[in-house]
């Protein structure tokens, strides 16, 4: 006599395990963050784009072209005397950060929506809040002692903090009231990375050393992504207090989770 399989069985068991297997992803902790993300119609995004104008006249420097665009739109566009070496730019205002220079000289240029200057310096940008109020920079000239002072900008309110890293470290994320300072020594030896949250006195609140490299923002602000070579992993910490609250593997975030990283660094 055969053995006959009973269809209310079968689906039994896959509800009650198979499935089962499939829910929520485990250590979820914002419910602000859809897991998988969920399907968005793309809406036109602000962005930098740079072009090369050649005078007529040979004997003329070339000129930098900055073109402001909206989707396919020009917006705006403006003249600078270095190429763009990077830009940030946030989408819910349309504030462009950019980093321009050459082999001699590095300047910082904050443009707002409409093409306004905000912000004018031969300095180092480093980090970008994630709403763009506030920008992390630093003098490209390094005392003799390696010691670095990296100043916090107020975009609203024109005010400056300052921030004394230990040498071979430089600004790398900002929180999002412009208070708290990651700082990191991304080495390549055997001992790793040293990275260190610091408050507006330049206390520590915490401190992580190991393999991982700091990838960006991720959840508006509340998180930092990490990539972990060794484990071929992407870590997603809490900006405050540095522990893990998702993991993926390199290859899912890439496919699905990519759009959670928030560039704002240089």
């Amino acid at each position: 006599m055969g053995f006959k399989i009973r269809p209310k069985l079968v689906i039994f068991f896959l509800a009650g395990f198979g499935f089962g297997a499939l829910g929520p992803f485990p250590n979820t902790c914002y419910s602000d963050v859809p897991f998988p993300p969920a399907k968005q119609t793309p809406t036109p995004q602000y962005a930098v784009e740079m072009r090369t104008v050649y005078p007529a006249d040979q004997k003329e420097p070339k000129k930098i072209s900055i073109i402001f665009v909206k989707g396919s739109k020009e917006l705006w566009t403006r003249i600078e005397p270095y190429p763009m070496l990077k830009a940030v730019v946030i989408q819910e205002t349309g504030r462009s950060f950019l980093k321009l220079g050459d082999a001699n000289i590095v300047e910082l240029r904050v443009y707002s929506k409409k093409g306004d200057v905000l912000l004018d310096k031969k300095v180092l940008p480093r980090a970008v809040s994630f709403d763009g109020n506030f920008i992390a920079y630093e003098n490209p000239m390094r005392s003799k002692s390696g010691l670095v002072t990296t100043l916090v900008y107020d975009l609203n309110h024109k005010t400056t903090k300052r921030f004394k890293l230990a040498a071979g470290f430089q600004g790398m994320a900002l929180s999002c009231d412009g208070k708290d300072l990651l700082v990191g020594n991304q080495g390549t030896g055997p001992s790793g990375s040293n990275f260190r949250l610091l408050d507006e006195h330049g206390d520590k609140i915490w401190e992580r050393n190991g393999p991982e490299r700091f990838l960006a923002l991720g959840n508006k602000g509340k998180w930092l992504l990490w990539t972990n070579q060794g484990k071929k992993t992407v870590e997603c910490r809490d900006f405050n207090t540095g522990k893990v609250v998702r993991e993926f593997s390199m290859t899912i975030f890439n496919m699905l989770y990519k759009q959670l990283a928030e560039i704002r660094s240089f």
